[in-house]
């Protein structure tokens, strides 16, 4: 890290080359945590997704495969001109 850089803790701003060596190693153990706990996040989702995927795939096995959600018709009639206002 430049030495001239500002890191900000708690809404407060640090000089990097004024930290002690340990207020440093602590940083760069937060920075660490932080990018640990985002991909655990990420493996978590990628776990939940296919947990979901396996438990379609046993509801298909079990009962056959899912029936598709039934369309729906909506009958639609555009206004005739006359019967729209003008919003000015």
């Amino acid at each position: 890290m430049d030495n001239n850089q500002k890191v900000k803790f708690n809404n407060k701003e640090y000089e990097w080359n004024k930290l002690s060596q340990k207020a440093k190693l602590y940083f760069g153990q937060l920075r660490d945590l932080e990018t640990k706990i985002m991909q655990s996040r990420m493996q978590t989702d990628q776990l939940n997704m296919s947990k979901h995927g396996f438990t379609v795939a046993l509801q298909t096995e079990l009962t056959g495969p899912l029936k598709p959600a039934p369309t729906v018709k909506v009958n639609y009639v555009q206004p005739k001109t006359k019967d729209v206002k003008e919003i000015n």
